[in-house]
């Protein structure tokens, strides 16, 4: 077997001092390639990040305006409760008095004989003085 010149020269230039340059380049360049798309992956990855941290800052600046919105709601609300319930307590004392006065004209109207319509009258404006008197402004 008979080995051309050529294929014995290409041999050589590969094992010789050539070939290994060639080698050592192709390498070098597959390892740059290789940590230049480790690099772009990286890159794009911090943008995404940057975007996701942009978008979470301007998602809690809402947040933070919406919560200082509804805190000043918030307490006008309490404000609105509290006069709100103080006066269901007066409206409600106003009721039960209202009521004592109704069952004592009916055990006034119920005695043999009735009270006298004048002794009743009496007895709703002692305990109702502002009757016929309208308490709205």
């Amino acid at each position: 077997m008979d080995v051309p010149a050529i294929l014995t020269g290409a041999v050589a230039a590969v094992f010789s001092g050539g070939g290994i340059w060639v080698g050592l380049r192709l390498w070098v360049d597959h390892r740059k390639n290789r940590s230049d798309g480790r690099r772009a992956d990286r890159d794009i990855e911090a943008q995404r990040e940057e975007r996701a941290i942009s978008v979470m800052e301007r998602a809690m600046t809402r947040l933070d305006s919406e919560v200082t919105r509804l805190s000043k709601s918030d307490e006008s609300n309490r404000s609105r409760i509290t006069d709100l319930e103080k006066s269901n307590r007066e409206l409600a004392e106003e009721n039960r008095v209202f009521r004592n006065v109704i069952v004592g004209v009916l055990e006034r109207l119920r005695r043999q004989p009735p009270d006298e319509p004048a002794s009743i009258l009496e007895y709703i404006l002692k305990h109702l003085p502002h009757f016929r008197k309208d308490p709205t402004p």
